[in-house]
């Protein structure tokens, strides 16, 4: 646990990340710094348009990779009364993002990617489509 102890350590991310990566090096003897290289911030997109677009009253299912994708979504479902979206069910990155999806109003419990790399996001998808086809 000390092996990295007196190490010189640089975490690069994005503006008021989370800490907690920093405060265990820390406490294990490293020194870190910050690098904060890119910002979140919120884009001007309505959702509407594109609903309508591809004529969907409700998706099958969404996939959120982030919390503030989530707050956002809720954000503009609530904004633009499309309130019908808050069934869609989702599908998340991290347990840390389900938790807090109730809270934000969607009625389903969110399915989980346990690994959220892009192959495992895939498979998770295949097979839920698959799961919905065959249920």
């Amino acid at each position: 646990k000390r092996c990295v102890e007196s190490k010189k350590i640089i975490i690069f991310r994005g503006s008021r990340g989370r800490e907690y990566l920093a405060d265990t090096l820390k406490m294990r003897g490293a020194e870190v710094t910050y690098c904060e290289c890119y910002e979140r911030c919120k884009p001007d997109t309505t959702l509407k348009p594109i609903l309508e677009k591809n004529e969907l009253e409700i998706p099958d299912i969404g996939l959120a990779t982030s919390i503030e994708l989530v707050e956002n979504l809720a954000e503009v479902i609530v904004n633009e009364r499309i309130d019908r979206l808050f069934n869609m069910p989702l599908m998340v990155a991290s347990a840390r993002i389900g938790r807090i999806v109730g809270s934000l109003g969607f009625n389903s419990s969110p399915l989980i990617v346990g690994n959220p790399t892009n192959e495992n996001i895939i498979t998770q998808l295949t097979t839920w489509a698959r799961q919905k086809h065959d249920g």
